[in-house]
This record gives structure tokens, sequence and C-alpha cells, in this order.
């Protein structure tokens, strides 16, 4: 009686605190993202051309461009080019050098951002994996869902140095999907509509996703 007992408790237990077990799964797969990734972060080699953009309206930002001014002066200058990306995936990016930079220098703060940046969307992309399988499927089965998740291609989305909007694109799609499967309606609605409107103002090319 009492194994079994301990058993179920530990059957609960993995079920109850599943967020907790599905945080430290990515603390154990960012460590191992970021050692992976060290070579590119050091040298600051970012992927492509969208992430060296990216980081250019992170600067902009930083330096004081305004929150709606979403031209890079850096192209067709003087007047610049609207590259029509949203602030919104520049905030996390912002915050992280914002935080480190008075202790390790910008350079430095920078390279800390490009290596934990684009691991929080992944974190975000769990949760949501993770809350709509256990609805759909069986309270355990987010265990299941999340193996099966980081050996896709995806996952290349969310590595240290991919700091496009991307990685952003697929969490919120993730967080979509939990909202439509959460079985109160109105904190679904919510949920849904918030997570849909964030993802228009990144990018536009969702919209057959999102309508779909």
């Amino acid at each position: 009686v009492n194994l079994q007992l301990q058993s179920q408790n530990s059957r609960g237990g993995l079920s109850q605190n599943w967020m907790l077990w599905l945080t430290l799964a990515w603390l154990l797969l960012s460590a191992f993202s970021i050692a992976f990734r060290l070579p590119a972060i050091q040298w600051f080699a970012l992927g492509d051309t969208d992430d060296n953009m990216r980081m250019m309206q992170v600067r902009a930002l930083l330096n004081g461009q305004d929150w709606f001014d979403l031209r890079n002066y850096r192209m067709n200058p003087p007047e610049g080019a609207n590259i029509h990306w949203s602030h919104l995936v520049d905030l996390p990016l912002a915050a992280i050098i914002l935080i480190t930079k008075p202790f390790v220098g910008g350079m430095m703060a920078e390279k800390i951002a490009i290596a934990i940046g684009p691991l929080i969307p992944l974190l975000v992309a769990f949760l949501g994996i993770g809350a709509t399988v256990r609805r759909l499927v069986h309270p355990h089965a987010w265990i299941l869902a999340i193996i099966l998740f980081v050996p896709q291609g995806m996952m290349g989305m969310f590595l240290p140095t991919r700091i496009d909007h991307h990685g952003w694109q697929l969490a919120l799609l993730a967080v979509n999907l939990a909202g439509l499967t959460d079985p109160k309606r109105a904190r679904g609605g919510l949920t849904v509509g918030l997570a849909t409107a964030a993802s228009l103002a990144i990018g536009l090319e969702m919209l057959i996703f999102l309508a779909i």
C-alpha cells in the first residue's frame, strides 16, 4: 500500500509540477545550447542578415530612437529605410543589455544578449506545447511532446545568436494553441487574442497560420 501511495504521489508531482520540471529541462537544454554555440557567441557571429539587422534595431532603440520610428538610418541615408519590424522582439534583448552592461561592459553585454535572448521564446514555446498536450492527450504527455520537439528543425530558430523574430512567432503560435485548448473559455480567449495581436505586430506573415 505504501509503495502504491508513493507511486501515485510521484505521478501526481510530475503532473502537478510540470511547469517546474519543464523549466528545469529548459535550463539544461539552454546550457547545452550555449556551450554548443559558444564560438559563435564569442566571435559575435550572427546567423544571417536578419539577425544582424535585429541587433542594429536594438542598438538604435537603446540609443534613443523613438518606439514608433521603425526606420533604419544606416540604409537609404539620410531618410532611412522603414523595415516594418516591431520593437516587441527588441525588448528582451535590450533588457539583457541594460541589466548586464554596467557589470561587464557594452560588448560583453551584447554577447550575453545574443546567447540568452533566443532561449526566452523557447521557454514560452515549451510552456505552450506542454499545456496543449496535457489538455488534449494526457497530463504526463508533455514530456514526450518536448522530447519530440527538440530534435526537429524548428529548434534552430531558438539557438543562441538566432535573435531574429521567427522564434517568437513560433512561441506565440504555441501559446495560441494553448489558449484554444484552455477549458476556461474566457482565459483561453484572452490568451488567443493577446498572442495573435503580438504575433501580427511582429510579422504579418503569420496571418495565414493564425487564421487557420
